[in-house]
């Protein structure tokens, strides 16, 4: 029973993961050797019908993208804790996609590359426990995005998260530090109550979708997708 359940939360990891968006497994039923169906596991799924808001693979791809993506997720089976991590971390970048306003989705995103970053970087010897603790959340994810070969720098298209790092004189900051910024002013309360200053809307979306990305490359790097 329970290699069974494990199947079912991969293949709904795994085709959710392709869809963009929650894809429901059920019902699981065991069948004889005759193939007659013996018993039936009924519940209910996970499943968003909605179409994604951002899909990154498109459907002719699909049959390549699948197979590559299972062979990396079973790679995992020797290491069940950071196989749950990428569960985590994959249900995490859903929520994020999904129909939610973008002030929570962005952080959802955030704590998906926060606890990716937290695994990796201790898995293959970046850095120790202790060392994690000393830095501050977007430094971890720095790390993380250099671990897997994701550019750190601020994509030249996103002119408002730009415009921001300027308005924080921080000319040295790229996309995970400003990312971190738009973050934290969303979850913590405005230092002012007379002048609370939070993200417009185009520093939402420009911080929404880099977080997005970050994330699903993340994720399909640790499972060994080179397409």
């Amino acid at each position: 029973l329970d290699a069974t359940e494990l199947l079912v939360d991969q293949v709904f990891l795994l085709l959710s993961l392709i869809a963009g968006q929650e894809i429901g497994v059920g019902p699981v039923v065991g069948v004889d050797a005759a193939g007659r169906v013996v018993w039936a596991d009924w519940y209910a799924p996970r499943f968003r019908p909605e179409q994604s808001a951002w899909r990154w693979c498109p459907r002719d791809q699909v049959n390549q993208a699948l197979p590559a993506l299972a062979t990396g997720l079973s790679s995992l089976a020797d290491d069940p804790a950071l196989q749950q991590v990428v569960d985590r971390a994959g249900r995490h970048r859903l929520a994020a996609n999904g129909p939610e306003v973008l002030d929570v989705r962005i952080p959802v995103a955030c704590s998906g590359l926060e606890l990716l970053g937290w695994a990796v970087l201790q898995r293959h010897q970046w850095l120790t426990r202790d060392g994690l603790g000393r830095l501050p959340a977007s430094a971890r994810v720095r790390l993380l995005l250099q671990w897997a070969g994701i550019p750190v720098e601020l994509p030249t298209q996103f002119g408002a998260l730009a415009a921001r790092r300027g308005r924080l004189g921080q000319s040295d900051a790229a996309g995970p530090e400003v990312l971190f910024d738009v973050r934290n002013n969303l979850v913590h309360p405005p230092r002012r109550i007379e002048e609370p200053e939070w993200p417009d809307r185009d520093q939402l979306l420009e911080a929404w979708l880099l977080a997005t990305w970050y994330l699903e490359l993340a994720v399909i790097r640790l499972l060994g997708y080179q397409g």
